[in-house]
C-alpha cells in the first residue's frame, strides 16, 4: 500500500502506511534502512524533490510514534522487553530455537546444549544482513524502481530471518507478498504475455 501511494505521488499517505506497517510487526524494521536509500536514490536521480522526501518520512514518523510513545512513556523498560527482548527469545524459555531457522544446525550439531539457550542472535542476523543490504542497495542504485525495491525488501527479510531464533513456515507467505507484488505491479503487457504464449522471438 505505501509503495503504491508513492508512485501516485501521494507522499504523506506513503509515509502513513509504512508507519503503520512497522507499529504492526517487526520484521517489517528489517526493510526500513532500505526503504530509506531507495528515497535517497529517488531524490538523487530527481525523480522526487527533498519536500517530498520529508513529507514521507514525516508521515512514516507520525504514525509510528502515535502507536508507539504511549508505551514508551508508560514504561521504557516493559515497551523495551516485551517488543525487543521477548520476541527475539533474549527472555528465558520465551521462545525456542525452532522453525527452519539456520540456528537449527547449532542445536543438531550440539554446538548449542538446548533450542531454549540464549545464544545472541544479532550476531548471525548482522553477518547475512549486511552483505544482503548491500547487495539489494546496489541493485536499487542500478535500477531505482517499485519493483526492485519490493524484490530486495523480499530478499533481505528473508535473508535476517532465516538467521533469527526461530523461522515459521508461515514467515513464507509474507516474503511471498512482497514478491508477487513485484510481478502485480509490473506485469507484462496483453500484448507481450501473448506475443511469449505464441512462443515468438522478443527483441
Amino acid at each position: 500500500g505505501s509503495i503504491l501511494l508513492l508512485e501516485q505521488k501521494k507522499f504523506f499517505w506513503a509515509g502513513t502506511i509504512f508507519g503503520l506497517a512497522m507499529g504492526l510487526k517487526q520484521s517489517i524494521w528489517i526493510a526500513v534502512p532500505l526503504a530509506a536509500y531507495y528515497l535517497y536514490q529517488l531524490w538523487r536521480k530527481k525523480q522526487i524533490s527533498g519536500t517530498n522526501v520529508r513529507t514521507t518520512i514525516f508521515g512514516t514518523l507520525l504514525v509510528a510514534s502515535v502507536i508507539f510513545v504511549p508505551f514508551i512513556l508508560w514504561s521504557p523498560f516493559h515497551f523495551y522487553n516485551d517488543l525487543i527482548r521477548y520476541a527475539s527469545g533474549s527472555i528465558p524459555f520465551s521462545y525456542a530455537i525452532s522453525g527452519s531457522t539456520i540456528l537449527q544446525y547449532l542445536v543438531v550439531a550440539h554446538w548449542v546444549p538446548s533450542p531454549w539457550s540464549i545464544i545472541p542472535t544479532w550476531f548471525f542476523e548482522l553477518l547475512a544482513g549486511l552483505p544482503a543490504l548491500f547487495l539489494t542497495g546496489w541493485w536499487l542504485q542500478k535500477r531505482t524502481t517499485s519493483d526492485q525495491l519490493l524484490t530486495g525488501i523480499a530478499v533481505l527479510t528473508f535473508v535476517v530471518l532465516m538467521c533469527s531464533r526461530y523461522f515459521n513456515p508461515n514467515y513464507f507467505s509474507g516474503i511471498f507478498l512482497f514478491f508477487s507484488t513485484h510481478f502485480a505491479l509490473h506485469a507484462p503487457s496483453p500484448s507481450l504475455r501473448q506475443t511469449v504464449c505464441d512462443g515468438t522471438v522478443v527483441k
